[in-house]
């Protein structure tokens, strides 16, 4: 699990932790800790599942009109519900407390930086690189159930 580290010293106590073999997540004296996934804004998510909202509703609208096709439609759309809905609990449940992270607003969070696994990026470059497949894959299911409506 990855902790950043938030603060005006990000690099330094990141490269201190990592010149001393320790994780970002290892708290030290003073230091200010944000839980994993709490860097992202939550529109940032909201993003995401709107996408297979959007995904999801068109499968439905074409595929409605037939038992079996509407039957994988509605496991599919459980299945989303899981994989949305656990991490949203659980991230609801440990939000709880007097420890729970500050919300940034959306704007201070597009101009502000996202520490990856492969460097810092800007917030909204983060936004474009975690968005962008969900909404390719709604813009395909789209232009697919349209194909698929069009030659009925």
């Amino acid at each position: 699990m990855r902790h950043v580290v938030v603060g005006q010293e990000d690099r330094a106590a990141a490269a201190t932790l990592a010149g001393a073999g320790l994780d970002e997540g290892v708290a030290g004296a003073g230091e200010e800790y944000r839980r994993t996934g709490a860097e992202m804004h939550p529109a940032v998510y909201g993003a995401v599942v709107l996408a297979f909202a959007w995904l999801l509703g068109v499968c439905w609208l074409t595929f409605r009109n037939d038992a079996q096709s509407a039957m994988a439609v509605v496991i599919s759309i459980v299945y989303i519900l899981m994989y949305f809905g656990t991490p949203a609990l659980m991230a609801r449940l440990g939000r709880r407390g007097e420890d729970a992270p500050r919300r940034r607003g959306l704007a201070v969070f597009l101009d502000g930086r996202v520490d990856t696994g492969g460097g810092w990026l800007t917030g909204r470059e983060a936004l474009a690189q975690i968005v962008m497949i969900p909404a390719a894959l709604a813009l395909a299911a789209t232009a697919i159930c349209l194909v698929v409506l069009f030659t009925r």
